[in-house]
């Protein structure tokens, strides 16, 4: 998510007899002086005319996105004192612009300040996210929430008072910059669908702030896009997406966690096995009988008696056939001839050798042309 961050420049100068600040001001305590349990106040002399002076800028400029860790580099100066190393303390506050300007945490930096004349030092020194590590105690909504931080600083002097300074980006205003905390990270989780062959199930894992779309792009062995999808989960509820492919081969893939302040990818390949056939033993029951609308009993009840019926009848067929046996023959019979049945007179019975004689003897004794 992202973190709002604004800086600028407020200036401060303690007039005599004026205290150090309250540390509600700046989320941080400001330190006594040396030997004593208060600041000290400036000596009341009438001819003080040099009360200390005091001012702080931020000399890195922030963009819209400030991606963690990045160099700062704060310039401070005094007049009518000297850094001794001990007049002197340092704040870093990260303060929740969205939540009312609420104090998130407040960082001792005082160790940055190097005892010197008065005048002009830099500090230069790495804004990392140790810097931030509380800061969701006070302010649950950080991560989500516009801020912005403010480094400010303290300076006392025995003889001629105190002042305050503090460093923001912009005298007139406070601008909102977001600070990237969390460095982005993302992965790809394949698993097959159970019951489905060559079908699988995407879905990602990802860190990220200000994250548009988590977009899985799967490419075939031979080049060109095969499969793409929206990864980005709702809420805290991961999408999971099914891809289905007939085809072996390993498909390679990138997934990119789009985010306001860049794009992030990782990359690797999916493999395809080749189809192994499941083969399945199906046998089919069917609960019915040889004769429609009848009860199993009573059909086969009637099939036993058609049956004994016919195999009554075939018994009875071949038995006769068996024990029956053939008719004898009758006695043997005298040899008689027998003329040719072709050359019979019809009317009075004679037989004639010939056709020739029978047609003469019809014509001359019946008168039969």
């Amino acid at each position: 998510m992202l973190v709002g961050l604004a800086l600028g420049l407020v200036l401060v100068a303690g007039m005599p007899g004026s205290l150090a600040p309250a540390g509600a001001s700046h989320g941080g305590v400001a330190p006594a002086a040396a030997g004593s349990g208060t600041a000290p106040t400036a000596a009341v002399h009438p001819s003080v005319v040099s009360p200390v002076q005091a001012s702080a800028a931020l000399v890195t400029a922030l963009g819209t996105y400030t991606t963690l860790p990045t160099t700062l580099v704060v310039s401070l100066s005094v007049t009518n004192t000297t850094f001794t190393g001990a007049n002197a303390a340092l704040f870093l506050n990260v303060t929740d612009y969205t939540a009312a300007n609420t104090l998130c945490d407040s960082n001792d930096i005082t160790s940055l300040i190097a005892a010197g004349p008065g005048g002009t030092q830099y500090l230069t020194f790495p804004l990392t996210t140790s810097y931030f590590a509380n800061v969701t105690v006070a302010c649950p909504n950080f991560l989500v929430d516009q801020a912005y931080i403010n480094i400010t600083m303290f300076i006392w002097d025995a003889t001629n008072g105190s002042a305050t300074a503090t460093a923001v980006q912009n005298s007139y205003f406070q601008p909102i910059t977001a600070v990237v905390l969390t460095t982005p990270t993302s992965q790809l989780v394949t698993t097959p669908t159970t019951g489905q062959q060559q079908t699988y199930s995407f879905s990602a894992t990802y860190s990220a702030q200000y994250v548009g779309k988590v977009q899985l792009s799967v490419f075939n062995p031979t080049g060109g896009l095969a499969f793409q999808a929206n990864l980005r989960w709702n809420g805290t509820t991961p999408t999971v997406v099914t891809w289905h492919q007939t085809v072996s081969g390993v498909y390679p893939y990138i997934l990119g966690v789009y985010t306001a302040y860049g794009t992030f990818n990782t990359s690797g390949s999916v493999f395809v096995p080749a189809l192994t056939p499941i083969y399945y033993n199906n046998a089919t029951y069917h609960n019915t009988t040889l004769i429609p609308g009848l009860s199993s009993g009573a059909a086969g009840t009637i099939l036993l008696v058609v049956g004994l019926i016919v195999g009554m009848l075939v018994a009875t067929v071949v038995g006769r056939l068996v024990w029956g046996g053939a008719k004898p023959s009758g006695p043997a019979q005298p040899w008689t001839q027998q003329s040719a049945a072709g050359n019979v007179c019809s009317v009075c019975g004679k037989s004639f050798a010939t056709p020739e004689e029978l047609a003469a003897h019809s014509k001359s004794e019946h008168g039969m042309q």
